[in-house]
């Protein structure tokens, strides 16, 4: 019975050796937890073969990207910082120059490239533009020049949106709409959206919803026999940091 612990110990050992080791695959070398079919999980790291430099740590979960995976130049620093969902890229790409500093960020959802990208120059926010779920560019702003211009002047659609319509008693042929809305948040400006109930002459009568700044897009449904003396509308408020400004605007749905 004495022995029984330092027979666990060793155990142990020989375990934690085995799932933690090193393969070179063409001209890289992978290191971390790598079953004897070489099925990935936890943190890998992934070196250059003949330098040894470090270039990628990235986080699996049987075989497949899951999380944060950071790449770097031969100098050590970050040159991206990339997030992923069931292998796939999810949520905000981050992409560094050899300084360090950032020089652009993407959004991605599972692979597909949507939403907000943003340019910068010298750490300074150069250039914002947002794309639909059909890869179309929806919206664009470049900063330099709101030096001149107010960013109403410059732009002129803020509201992009659809209506899907489907039916829900085929009997009488009740239909629900559903519609689904972009939201546009360019950086050192706050756009705020909101669903509002609104009169024919575009008068705020009360708010049906505050939407969360942290969304990229929106569904909400809406009513197929409208009052025609009440209207859903989308409203948006917009802060300019640069001037102190502020702005609200209006779009009806029905």
């Amino acid at each position: 019975m004495k022995f029984i612990p330092f027979i666990l110990f060793f155990t142990l050992i020989l375990c934690s050796c085995k799932s933690n080791r090193k393969i070179i695959i063409r001209n890289l070398i992978f290191e971390g937890n790598i079953s004897d079919d070489t099925i990935y999980n936890g943190l890998i790291n992934e070196y250059d073969a003949n330098t040894k430099v470090l270039l990628a740590k990235s986080n699996y979960i049987n075989g497949e990207l899951e999380g944060e995976r950071i790449t770097y130049n031969k100098t050590g620093s970050i040159l991206t910082r990339e997030y992923y969902k069931n292998n796939k890229l999810n949520e905000d790409q981050f992409f560094y120059n050899n300084s360090g500093n950032i020089k652009a960020k993407q959004y991605y959802y599972y692979d597909l490239k949507v939403g907000p990208s943003i340019e910068y120059v010298d750490g300074n926010v150069a250039y914002f533009s947002y794309s639909s779920l059909d890869n179309k560019i929806l919206f664009s702003l470049n900063y330099d020049s709101l030096k001149f211009k107010r960013i109403i002047d410059l732009v002129k659609d803020y509201f992009f949106f659809y209506q899907n319509s489907y039916v829900v008693d085929i009997d009488s042929n009740k239909k629900d709409n559903e519609v689904f809305l972009y939201l546009i948040h360019p950086p050192k400006f706050d756009f705020a959206y909101s669903i509002v109930h609104v009169d024919s002459a575009y008068n705020y009568l009360s708010t049906v919803h505050n939407i969360a700044s942290h969304k990229k897009w929106y569904t909400f449904p809406i009513d197929d026999e409208p009052d025609f003396a009440t209207h859903i509308a989308v409203r948006l408020v917009i802060y300019d940091s640069i001037r102190r400004e502020k702005f609200t605007m209006f779009k009806k749905l029905n």
